[in-house]
């Protein structure tokens, strides 16, 4: 798993030359999330200090297993771009093999925002077209009140002129369902309540074709956080404030919840 990373600018370049030799318009997709009168759930603690150790699995397109730990803790603040953000941690062994790095993120009564960092693209787009593009520096990766209904835009990546307005790369997330499962913790097993969260990422590489949807899920756990993530890495990377890293659209993960402490 990358722990920093970003749109890559070629990638996206292509898109923008490939969509701009055709007329292609697109409705925008809006949020609607509903009314609810009782006491919203915690689904993401962030008091410095919070911490959570999960067992890794990632599974690659031919098969090839390996395993690890993810560690993570927030601690600190910074500011970005005139914008206060909390500091999170991340530090992942695989096999024998660590990375480390600091991603930051913002909680809000609406929900919670990683920052994105694009700068890689406006270094590598031409201005001509750079203009086009819409590059929002946050994704949205959970929505409050997190309920039956709720439906929310992740992340995109807008082109716009005078004849197009069109988002080839959506990342959208929608509630799924209540369920009861077993968190199993080093301490001990927990029998509660999981929200799950499905999240779609969809992109277009050509315009006379569908678009490829990948997949990923997350269990929130009031008072906990994320107690497991599972399903496509670039998904998983998002979800955890790694961003968007498009190079990989096969491999899978799955980060199960061993270890946590709440501040």
């Amino acid at each position: 798993m990358k722990i920093y990373s970003i749109i890559r600018g070629r990638y996206i370049l292509f898109i923008i030359i490939t969509l701009l030799a055709f007329n292609y318009c697109s409705d925008d997709e809006s949020t609607n999330p509903p009314g609810n009168n009782s006491p919203p759930a915690n689904f993401f603690p962030n008091g410095d200090g919070t911490n959570y150790t999960y067992d890794v699995e990632q599974v690659d397109s031919i098969g090839n297993i390996q395993r690890g730990l993810r560690y993570t803790l927030y601690d600190g603040v910074s500011t970005i771009e005139n914008t206060q953000y909390q500091n999170q941690f991340d530090s992942l062994i695989i096999e024998t093999i660590r990375t480390t790095g600091t991603t930051n993120f913002r909680k809000t009564g609406t929900g919670v925002f990683y920052f994105v960092d694009t700068t890689g693209i406006s270094e590598i787009v031409p201005d001509s077209l750079l203009s086009l593009i819409s590059l929002p520096s946050e994704s949205r990766v959970v929505l409050f009140p997190l309920e039956a209904g709720s439906f929310w835009p992740v992340y995109s990546v807008t082109i716009s002129n005078q004849n197009i307005n069109f988002s080839p790369l959506v990342v959208n997330g929608v509630f799924a369902e209540k369920e009861k499962i077993t968190i199993n913790l080093i301490s001990g097993d927990i029998e509660t309540e999981a929200t799950r969260v499905q999240y779609i990422f969809s992109i277009i590489t050509d315009i006379n074709l569908p678009p490829q949807r990948l997949t990923a899920n997350a269990w929130f756990v009031d008072e906990i956080g994320i107690v497991k993530l599972e399903g496509r890495s670039i998904l998983i990377n998002l979800i955890t404030g790694g961003g968007l890293e498009i190079s990989d659209t096969t491999s899978t993960v799955t980060q199960s919840l061993i270890d946590f402490e709440i501040k």
